[in-house]
């Protein structure tokens, strides 16, 4: 267990650690920031997390049995996840990305509730409602949890829009450019549509072409995942990797907030052949 912060808000939902498989360890510097330094500072839950967590032994503290020289915290975390060949999980983005470049197994909480939905350990109800928790709490922000929403396949219910008035014909011949009306006559006789399938396809297209402009620009600044970039545009993972390339937007593989999901169904599928997971 790695916490990127004691003073993070928590869901409370100690349950949840059971329905995982598997035991839980984390190495003493960690217990150290979270527990005990959280209820020097008198920050709320540090005390209920020792008597959830550690003093039923859900999670065990152990340290690793080789401590590099100077190790900071989140190097004694990996150097565990290493020696003890274990699944990690943890909402720190930056020790996320160190252990998938050190090529061990890598979570965040989402990935987690992910997993647990995809194994029936929690329920199609359950899934969003936590997801909302963590957008409430603070550990994931909207984008993040709209996200792990399209990848659990649970359509997202958006409000009705307002009503607006209608524009008069006269408006609208003025605002069309005659630019525009030369294209939409070229796009027409291009491919032998009429005049107002030809304007329907083009402004489409445009507005289309518009949207995977914006979505490449913020994955280029990286300000949106390849992920993020897919559910944005309404596409697989591998149709936006050929949308992006299309453009000419160089692929990163490793960022920010990327979800592994073949890790994810791998893991999964181990959940669901655990019945009775260990102590």
């Amino acid at each position: 267990m790695r916490r990127s912060s004691s003073r993070q808000k928590q869901i409370r939902r100690w349950d949840l650690f059971s329905r995982l498989s598997g035991g839980y360890l984390t190495p003493n510097v960690v217990y150290r920031e979270v527990v005990e330094q959280g209820m020097r500072l008198g920050y709320p839950g540090a005390q209920e997390t020792r008597r959830q967590l550690f003093d039923s032994h859900i999670i065990r503290r152990v340290d690793p049995q080789k401590i590099p020289v100077g190790a900071s915290p989140d190097g004694i975390v990996l150097q565990l996840a290493r020696e003890k060949k274990a699944t990690l999980y943890s909402d720190d983005q930056t020790l996320i990305r160190r252990a998938q470049r050190a090529g061990l197994s890598a979570f965040r909480f989402p990935d987690a509730l992910l997993i647990l939905l995809q194994a029936m350990k929690i329920s199609s109800a359950e899934y969003p409602a936590l997801l909302l928790e963590l957008r409430a709490r603070g550990r994931i922000d909207d984008a993040t949890r709209l996200l792990y929403l399209k990848l659990a396949g649970i359509r997202i219910q958006r409000g009705s829009m307002a009503k607006t008035r209608e524009p008069k014909m006269e408006e609208i011949a003025i605002s069309i450019p005659k630019e525009l009306l030369r294209l939409v006559d070229s796009y027409a006789r291009k491919h032998l549509e009429d005049r107002s399938t030809a304007l329907r396809q083009l402004v489409a297209e445009a507005l289309r072409y518009r949207e995977w402009k914006e979505a490449a620009e913020d994955y280029q600044k990286g300000r949106a995942t390849l992920w993020e970039v897919a559910a944005r545009l309404g596409l697989h993972y591998r149709e936006a990797e050929e949308v992006l390339l299309t453009l000419g937007v160089p692929l990163v593989h490793v960022e920010a907030g990327e979800v592994d999901m073949d890790k994810i169904e791998q893991e999964t599928r181990n959940l669901r052949r655990t019945r009775h997971p260990k102590a």
